[in-house]
């Protein structure tokens, strides 16, 4: 069954906001195991930095923590409990891809809903940790 939508036209294309999802996790052979939705469930929570970052919200080092409960995850990804602590394991460095590393409260507890979200590695990122290009050994560069 198809719906019956209307065309966009003029600036009406401009008026959507998008949740993005970095190209790497689409592109890059590492993350080909990692399901669509947990890909999905990084780019909510990457959505959900800005509003961390606005708030103020960084650890004693600096870093970004955001906020994403559980009950977050149900409403924006329409699924089951089951499968939203499964997309989050997915995606946390205990036992997953290593996006994600929840934070941790009292006697190494992970917190209800708090969490660090790592950068997936691209070039720059391989840059500024001071990874090498494999093919010639040398630092990454902007081009690697």
């Amino acid at each position: 069954m198809s719906l019956d939508l209307a065309y966009f036209y003029g600036s009406e294309a401009e008026q959507y906001s998008f949740y993005r999802i970095p190209k790497i996790l689409l592109t890059d052979r590492r993350y080909k195991g990692v399901s669509m939705e947990a890909k999905v469930l990084y780019g909510l929570m990457l959505d959900r930095m800005g509003l961390s970052v606005r708030s103020g919200w960084l650890d004693d080092e600096g870093r970004v923590y955001i906020y994403f409960t559980l009950d977050d995850a149900l409403a924006m990804l329409g699924c089951g409990k089951d499968k939203a602590v499964r997309l989050f394991k997915e995606l946390d460095v205990s036992g997953g891809i290593g996006l994600i590393e929840r934070r941790k409260q009292g006697q190494g507890r992970p917190a209800p809903s708090g969490a660090y979200l790592r950068q997936e590695l691209h070039p720059a990122a391989r840059t500024r940790r001071g990874y090498a290009c494999p093919s010639s050994g040398r630092p990454a560069g902007p081009d690697f």
